[in-house]
């Protein structure tokens, strides 16, 4: 079954995956996205999961603005959700790659990636201070 039909198979993509990661899932491509935002109803927020990236999902806003987001299970065993980009500055395939490394990292170095961006943001900024102070 190609594409197009394994997506015209399954339930509508609102009907399908507003439940969770539990819901049926479609396999990670720009047709399924491009599907997906195009079956979207502006006003309601959609989830779509996505079968061959493990805690995948592209969010889709009231608005219709939509973001790759990976939710994973942090250290302390509550769920988080990381943004990884939104739809239209990241391919399907780079956000797939983005996903499991970030997995990966969490699972062999307990990095949790809300806090490690935190992190990062916090040194960018004060790199900057310390830049402007010296200038000073």
């Amino acid at each position: 079954m190609d594409q197009k039909n394994a997506v015209a198979a399954l339930p509508s993509v609102r009907e399908t995956l507003l439940g969770g990661p539990t819901s049926p899932k479609l396999k990670l491509s720009r047709r399924a996205v491009d599907e997906a935002l195009a079956q979207h109803q502006k006003g309601q927020r959609t989830r779509i999961w996505f079968s061959d990236a493990p805690g995948l999902y592209l969010q889709i806003t009231t608005s219709g603005c939509a973001s790759y987001v990976l939710r994973f299970l942090k250290l302390d065993g509550s769920k988080g959700d990381y943004t990884i980009g939104k739809e239209r500055a990241i391919t399907p395939d780079k956000a797939k790659t983005k996903a499991a490394n970030l997995v990966a990292d969490l699972r062999l170095n307990g990095t949790d990636p809300i806090k490690a961006k935190k992190a990062a943001v916090a040194e960018s900024k004060a790199r900057k201070l310390d830049t402007f102070s010296s200038l000073a």
